[in-house]
């Protein structure tokens, strides 16, 4: 049974007439008449009396005539919700992003993208790197902001800019008198950095930096995120290396120092699934490489 007999069976019950129902439906008679037919067999049942005049219902008829209104009715909200829904997930975009990239990438690339595209909804999810990638396996982002190296198979990564790695100290740290920190410096000062799995690398890329300075940082916390590196330093707990941009957001009274040895990288690109074929995420791109002068 398809949603076409059901209305076909509706119309001709409320006009109690082949013809006028057939008008009404846009169709000609003999058609209506036979799926009318093929209607009841398939039900097995009666629905209606026809005589040379009119058409009445059958008992049966008239309690198929309620059910079918309902069905109809349900059908009809169904498909105006997923019309309304499908529109509206055309036009919103849903993106992830680490505090570093907020005002330095992300503010003026929205503005460009709204001016291009002012129909589009943007919803903005603040997600440390980790925790991006299942978002974007599952589809509950289409792109997001993160800090290479990040390890995530199937998806796109474009890099969009980068930044070295300064030595962050908190207040009062005897070494922010110096323009430049030299890591020996710090050989014996307490070392804060992110848990492993919060950000499997960058604990990796610290340790790799005091090894080239010869020795082993004595690391006293780990916390869950950049951000919160961020906020243990500035509240003396310890110092830490962290990318410039991370250190930009720190507290005025902690102390971003350049390191005095080569400059090590922290890269920040736009992570997203190979498969999204959504047309408002690759109008974005279009955005973002312009933003870049790709």
């Amino acid at each position: 049974m398809e949603l076409r007999h059901l209305r076909y069976f509706v119309a001709v019950a409320e006009e109690r007439h082949f013809g006028r129902a057939a008008e009404r439906l846009f169709i000609t008679q003999p058609p209506l008449s036979q799926q009318i037919r093929h209607l009841e067999e398939e039900l097995g049942v009666k629905l209606l009396k026809r005589t040379t005049q009119k058409v009445e219902l059958t008992e049966a008829g008239k309690v198929f005539l309620e059910e079918a209104r309902i069905t109809l009715e349900h059908a009809d909200r169904a498909i105006s919700a997923a019309r309304r829904v499908g529109r509206s997930e055309a036009s919103r975009l849903e993106l992830a992003f680490i505090a570093s990239v907020a005002s330095s990438i992300l503010t003026p690339l929205l503005v460009a993208f709204k001016s291009a595209h002012p129909e589009v909804n943007v919803n903005l999810a603040f997600m440390r790197t980790a925790d991006q990638i299942p978002a974007l396996r599952e589809g509950q982002i289409d792109a997001g902001f993160v800090r290479l190296p990040f390890a995530g198979q199937g998806l796109v990564l474009e890099e969009v800019a980068r930044d070295r790695f300064v030595a962050l100290l908190p207040p009062g740290h005897p070494l922010a008198a110096h323009q430049k920190v030299n890591l020996q410096d710090l050989k014996d000062a307490p070392f804060i950095t992110t848990e492993p799995q919060a950000s499997p690398d960058f604990q990796t890329v610290l340790m790799e930096m005091c090894s080239k300075a010869g020795f082993v940082p004595r690391i006293v916390q780990e916390a869950g995120n950049l951000q919160a590196v961020v906020t243990l330093v500035a509240a003396g707990m310890g110092v830490s290396l962290v990318p410039e941009g991370v250190a930009e957001t720190a507290p005025p009274e902690t102390f971003t120092r350049e390191i005095d040895m080569e400059p090590t990288w922290s890269s920040m690109a736009i992570a997203y699934r190979k498969d999204n074929r959504s047309q408002t995420l690759s109008q974005f791109l279009k955005v973002l490489h312009g933003q870049l002068g790709q």
